[in-house]
C-alpha cells in the first residue's frame, strides 16, 4: 500500500540496541530483543504507532518505499524498496517523538535508498554514558557544540512530567491529605473506642466480676481495634492503590483523541504512603491501648452499684 511521507530511519540493529537499550514503554508488544530480531531480518521494518494508526497497515503488510535520485550521469531514477511490516513500536530512542510517522529499518534493508546523493538526511548520535556518569554533566558539554541541534534525555523528560505545576500541586495536596488522614485515624479510633468503653462499662465490670482480670478485659477493646484496623487497612489500601493506578493511566492517556506522551507517568508506591500504612495502624493500636487502660483500672464495685441503683 502507498502512504506519503513517513520519516525513514536506518541503522545497524546490533550496534543500535547495544547502546540504546530501549525501555519497555517504547513497545506496544514485545521488547527490545524482539524488535532487534525484526530489524535484523533483511526486508522487515518496524513502524511507529502513529504511522500504524494513520496508514491503516497491519503486521505482515508490504510497504513500498521509493526515492527519487540522480545518478552520476545526471539521470533521474526512482528507486523502490519493498519491505514488510514486522512490528509496531511507539518510537525508538534517538529517532523521533511518539507522534511522528516513522519507519525503522536496518542498513541492509534500506541500502538501495542510501545509494543516491539527492535524498535529505540528518545524522543522529546516541551517547553511551560511562557507569556512574550523570546526564546533567554530559548534556551541557554536548550542547556546547554549535553543530548539535538538540539533545533529548529520557530521564529529563520523566523529571519534567513529574515536576510540572499540576503534578507538583497534586503531590502537595496528597501529602497534606496524608497528614489529616493520620490525625483522623488516631483521634477517630480513640474517640470511637472511648465511647464504646463508656457504653459497655457494665458489661466489662460483669466480666471482671466473673473472674477475668482487668487487663484481660481490656484486651477485648484492643482486639476490636485490631479488627477495625485490618478491615480499614484492607479496604483503604486496595481502594487507594486502585484509584491511584487508574488516575495515572487517565493522566497518561490524556483527553480523548489526543496522543499519549512517549514517556509515561509511572505508578510508584511512595515512601510517604508506606509510612502511612505502617504508622496509621500503629497509631490506631496505640489509641486503643490508651483507652483500654480505663477498662483495666475500672472500679468494678462502683460500676455495678451504679447499675443496680
Amino acid at each position: 500500500m502507498n502512504y506519503c511521507c513517513p520519516t525513514v530511519f536506518g541503522f545497524d540493529p546490533k550496534s543500535y540496541f547495544a547502546v540504546a537499550q530501549p525501555e519497555s514503554w517504547y513497545f506496544l508488544d514485545g521488547n527490545s530483543e524482539s524488535a532487534r530480531n525484526v530489524l535484523s531480518t533483511t526486508g522487515q521494518v518496524l513502524i511507529s504507532q502513529a504511522y500504524f494508526n494513520q496508514a491503516f497497515v497491519e503486521v505482515g503488510d508490504p510497504i513500498y518505499l521509493s526515492e527519487t535520485i540522480m545518478n552520476s550521469n545526471n539521470t533521474v531514477l526512482v528507486v523502490q524498496v519493498n519491505v514488510t511490516v514486522g512490528g509496531v513500536v511507539r518510537s525508538l530512542p534517538g529517532t523521533s517523538f511518539g507522534s511522528s510517522l516513522a519507519i525503522f529499518g536496518s542498513l541492509d534493508t534500506l541500502a538501495p535508498l542510501q545509494s543516491g546523493a539527492s535524498y535529505s538526511h540528518s545524522d543522529v548520535y546516541l551517547v553511551d554514558l560511562a557507569p556512574g556518569a550523570s546526564w546533567r554533566t554530559v548534556k551541557p558539554v554536548i550542547t556546547s557544540d554549535p553543530n548539535v541541534g538538540y539533545v533529548a534525555v529520557a530521564d529529563e523528560q520523566i523529571e519534567a512530567l513529574t515536576s510540572n505545576p499540576f503534578a507538583r500541586a497534586l503531590y502537595q495536596f496528597i501529602s497534606m491529605e496524608l497528614v489529616f488522614i493520620g490525625i483522623i485515624l488516631t483521634v477517630g479510633i480513640g474517640l470511637i473506642l472511648y465511647a464504646a468503653s463508656l457504653e459497655r462499662d457494665v458489661e466489662f465490670a460483669a466480666i471482671i466480676a466473673r473472674g477475668s482480670s482487668g487487663w484481660q478485659t481490656a484486651k477485648l477493646l484492643v482486639g476490636e481495634a485490631f479488627v477495625i484496623m485490618l478491615v480499614g487497612l484492607a479496604i483503604g489500601a486496595s481502594v487507594g492503590i486502585g484509584t491511584a493506578f487508574f488516575a495515572t493511566q487517565f493522566i497518561t492517556a490524556g483527553p480523548p483523541g489526543s496522543l499519549a506522551p512517549l514517556v509515561p507517568y509511572f505508578f510508584v508506591f511512595p515512601l510517604e504512603a508506606l509510612l502511612l500504612v505502617l504508622l496509621g495502624p500503629a497509631a490506631m493500636l496505640l489509641s486503643a491501648v490508651l483507652v483500654s487502660l480505663r477498662t483495666a483500672r475500672m472500679n468494678v464495685a462502683q460500676v455495678l452499684k451504679l447499675r443496680g441503683g
